[in-house]
């Protein structure tokens, strides 16, 4: 099989038994491991990750990094791997673990190929519905820095505040600009941001959620909506976030964030 081939059977084979854990084995797997969730999370993870190391073992072999959910932690950083130059596999085999836990159907597998350190390919398997989303940055520039990333709650078939950012990101620049505003964030578990002098979108990580694997998201952000992405995570930008110093002021219309460079005090609540 060649490689695109590889990531739909792994996205397939390790979305079918994580769905299989849901519909049958959740609560007692659940309840046998003390009441905790992540407990099972981390078993499926383990289990799927090692079906990954198998199933590009030869990739690995001809000198690509293989990066999943259970491996991640003992990874170099992401502005290292990125920065290396060299072809990279990234996957996570639960994308969306609270409507996983709460019985839903809006979770997928992720499996992105980076090709000498720049995202090319990146294919969503989806156990509900059977299908794959396979996403590819046409028409776009994708810059990487830092390791800030989206997940899949950011997208159109996602929960929580999705179906709001999927209809409300093509309109970020114009409401901006209506408003004389530099930059507008959409809240999810990363923070956007779309700089209107160059019409770039930028993601911020929010301490708690930081995911290196969610590559997938990005790619399918960028293709829809056309923008050129750039990723960047100081930890200035970290500690301001984490010390909850804006306190934001929402626009509910559209249930975004938007504020100024120039004038943060008249765009927060105190």
């Amino acid at each position: 099989m060649n490689l695109p081939d590889i990531m739909r059977t792994f996205t397939r084979e390790a979305g079918d038994y994580a769905a299989k854990k849901q519909s049958s084995l959740l609560k007692a797997e659940i309840q046998s491991k003390g009441g905790d969730p992540n407990n099972l999370f981390t078993n499926i993870d383990t289990e799927n990750n090692d079906l990954a190391i198998h199933m590009f073992s030869p990739f690995v072999a001809q000198g690509g990094i293989f990066i999943g959910e259970e491996s991640v932690k003992s990874a170099p950083t992401p502005k290292v791997t990125f920065g290396s130059g060299r072809d990279i596999i990234v996957v996570d085999p639960i994308d969306g673990t609270a409507p996983y836990i709460r019985q839903e159907a809006s979770w997928g597998v992720i499996c992105t190929y980076l090709k000498a350190g720049v995202p090319t390919l990146s294919i969503i398997y989806l156990p509900a519905q059977g299908k794959w989303l396979e996403i590819t940055p046409e028409g776009t520039t994708l810059r990487i820095y830092g390791d800030a990333v989206p997940t899949l709650s950011s997208l159109p078939y996602g929960a929580g505040t999705a179906a709001n950012m999927s209809k409300s990101i093509p309109n970020l620049r114009s409401l901006a600009e209506a408003n004389g505003f530099t930059q507008a964030y959409a809240p999810s578990a990363a923070e956007m941001t779309v700089n209107l002098a160059t019409g770039e979108i930028g993601l911020i990580g929010l301490p708690a959620k930081v995911g290196l694997w969610d590559i997938g998201a990005l790619m399918q952000l960028v293709s829809l909506y056309g923008y050129s992405a750039v990723f960047e995570k100081t930890p200035r930008q970290q500690r301001v976030l984490g010390a909850g110093m804006f306190k934001p002021t929402w626009d509910l219309t559209d249930n975004l964030l938007v504020t100024s460079r120039q004038s943060h005090q008249s765009l927060y609540a105190a």
